[in-house]
């Protein structure tokens, strides 16, 4: 009876040690465990102070806007234009670079009641330092039918490729480069040259048969008398 008694003891004893030590070793173990996650934790930024947000560059922020909203953030070139005659506020104005005739018209206040606002091509696109002259319907009553037309036409390629005429020394063909100068009006003016001299100023043009205020406001810009 005492053996068995010794025996049931030990089996307790071995039974409370087994369970200690299994405790220990669990413990143990849930420790390494919890410290590699926190480690992998604090690696990833997870937990944290730093977060995975403050990796994103300024670039990369920059990258996924859209197109649009970065081409309205550049500066809208400006170009500076001048208009006169049948206008209602002639002046020098300033827009942006691609408008229109028509925009500096009604920029400019709009257009006079005797304006003729048919000849003039108000779809032509605006070159910078340019004057834009707007004649009166009177003004066009020395041009033909077929002058009057040629200036409903788009002048805006023309402005691009057009070189000053000197009205002293152009023969006819350069001379009918002009708009609103036709055959007729080139040997005019060169008959006129020959018989009374050069021109003192392009405004003598106007002394020719045929060429009043309105042809001549047309052509100023683009002719010299050197």
């Amino acid at each position: 009876m005492i053996k068995r008694n010794i025996v049931v003891v030990l089996l307790l004893l071995f039974v409370i040690a087994s369970g200690f030590f299994y405790s220990c070793k669990y413990n143990a173990d849930k420790s390494v465990i919890l410290s590699g996650i926190e480690d992998k934790g604090s690696n990833s930024g997870i937990g944290s102070g730093n977060s995975l947000n403050k990796s994103v560059t300024e670039e990369d922020i920059k990258a996924d806007e859209p197109t649009g909203i970065r081409q309205q953030a550049r500066q809208t070139e400006m170009i500076a234009v001048h208009i006169c005659g049948a206008i209602k506020e002639p002046g020098v104005y300033e827009l942006e670079e691609g408008a229109r005739l028509y925009d500096l018209i009604v920029l400019s206040g709009g257009l006079n009641e005797d304006a003729a606002g048919d000849y003039i091509n108000q779809a032509q696109k605006l070159t910078d330092g340019k004057r834009y002259y707007i004649p009166t319907v009177k003004e066009l009553e020395d041009l033909s039918i077929a002058e009057r037309l040629e200036g409903t036409g788009n002048d805006d390629e023309d402005d691009g490729r057009e070189k000053q005429v000197n009205i002293n020394t152009a023969d006819a063909a350069e001379l009918m480069t002009l708009p609103g100068i036709g055959e007729a009006k080139a040997n005019s003016i060169i008959e006129y040259r020959n018989t009374n001299g050069k021109f003192k100023t392009i405004e003598d043009l106007m002394k020719i048969p045929g060429i009043k205020e309105g042809l001549f406001n047309r052509i100023a810009s683009r002719i010299v008398a050197e």
